[in-house]
């Protein structure tokens, strides 16, 4: 937990209106996926976000 929309509420609830947030399952999704690769494949980084999310 970070406080980065403390004092800014209406901003994190537009966020909240306007993304696709990641939900637990999609991230435990992708866990599976990289417990469940080849044992030659290695797995540096993972970035998540979602798609509605702008870099």
């Amino acid at each position: 937990v970070n406080d980065y929309f403390r004092g800014r509420e209406d901003d994190l609830a537009a966020l909240r209106k306007n993304t696709r947030m990641l939900a637990p399952r999609d991230i435990a999704q992708v866990v599976l996926q990289i417990l469940e690769a080849p044992s030659h494949v290695e797995i540096g980084d993972v970035i998540l976000r979602s798609t509605d999310q702008t870099v």
